[in-house]
């Protein structure tokens, strides 16, 4: 596909189209990958009306149940009854996505709803009796199609960690890449975590179309906290506050043969600056007296600490 995408670019490079063009083609590429992949599982009759609902719902719209249409069926007396995707909030509100955040906002709360719904489908599918077959969702060539369009069209950004899909804003592909997702990989083995992690990604992508930004960049610093915090537990285990860490991550980091100066630089860098910037400004914030979040800064703040947490992970499998 990326070959596909790279022929496209070199067209478009060379015959200017209005942005307003542009930009549904952008939707139409989107809605065909999508298409393919869902269309038919989310318009199955049994499933239909609760993917709707909690896609409505995480969307904050007035659900409004849809009406099947007649097919003839030539084998049956009765017409079938099926749903058209076009039909669907999750269409409607693809093709009403206006620019990158609102198109990154919907897609987003379609892998919640799929992720939700894969579950109870593998708990379902553990229930059955032996030789029952039940089709579950692949959920990863989905997802593989839209992050080679969303990184062709420089949309947003999105990573995957087993079955859990993240979109976040689009920042610098280089540290995307070798930050976020890397980052995200290596907590594979700390579930809790990324869960965190990907949390505070997922308020950080809302926070721009959200009346309530300035609680969400809040929220985004408390979870960056908590990433740290836990995950020194887990490497070090012990279970001492971030505060009390300082000896025994110098202990673990000596033993790990870090150089004394990533080691002196790392503690001073935890320890005094982060910690004191989490403490003064969102630990005993008052918002009264503080000046609001900048995106910039929350961005800088995602990044510091996904570069920590990279390398603690990594320094960790070093024997």
């Amino acid at each position: 596909m990326s070959n596909s995408l790279s022929k496209i670019k070199f067209f478009n490079d060379k015959w200017d189209d209005n942005e307003q063009e542009e930009w549904n083609k952008i939707i139409n590429r989107f809605l065909v990958v999508i298409d393919k992949y869902l269309s038919d599982w989310w318009c199955e009759f049994k499933k239909i009306e609760w993917l709707e609902q909690e896609f409505c719902y995480y969307m904050g719209l007035k659900y409004q149940k849809l009406e099947p249409e007649e097919q003839d069926n030539p084998y049956q007396e009765y017409p079938d009854l099926i749903f058209n995707f076009k039909d669907t909030n999750l269409y409607i509100q693809i093709t009403s996505a206006h620019d990158n955040k609102s198109l990154a906002k919907v897609l987003q709360y379609m892998f919640i709803v799929l992720e939700k719904e894969e579950e109870e489908e593998i708990k379902l599918k553990e229930n059955l009796s032996f030789g029952t077959e039940l089709e579950l969702l692949e959920l990863t060539p989905l997802y593989e199609e839209i992050k080679a369009l969303a990184k062709f069209h420089k949309c947003f950004s999105i990573t995957k960690v087993q079955n859990s899909v993240t979109i976040y804003p689009s920042g610098s592909p280089l540290l995307d890449e070798q930050v976020i997702n890397k980052t995200l990989e290596g907590l594979e083995d700390h579930p809790k975590i990324s869960e965190y992690f990907e949390r505070a990604l997922k308020k950080y992508e809302l926070a721009a179309t959200d009346d309530y930004s300035e609680q969400n960049y809040r929220d985004i610093q408390d979870n960056l906290r908590i990433v740290i915090e836990q995950l020194l537990k887990e490497i070090l285990k012990n279970d001492k506050s971030l505060e009390n860490q300082k000896e025994e991550l110098g202990r673990f980091l000596r033993n790990k043969k870090v150089s004394t100066e990533i080691r002196n630089m790392l503690i001073k860098l935890l320890f005094i600056d982060y910690t004191l910037y989490q403490n003064n400004n969102v630990k005993h914030r008052d918002n009264a007296e503080k000046q609001l979040f900048t995106n910039p800064e929350v961005e800088f703040i995602i990044y510091l600490t996904g570069t920590i947490m990279r390398f603690l992970t990594q320094i960790n499998k070093i024997k």
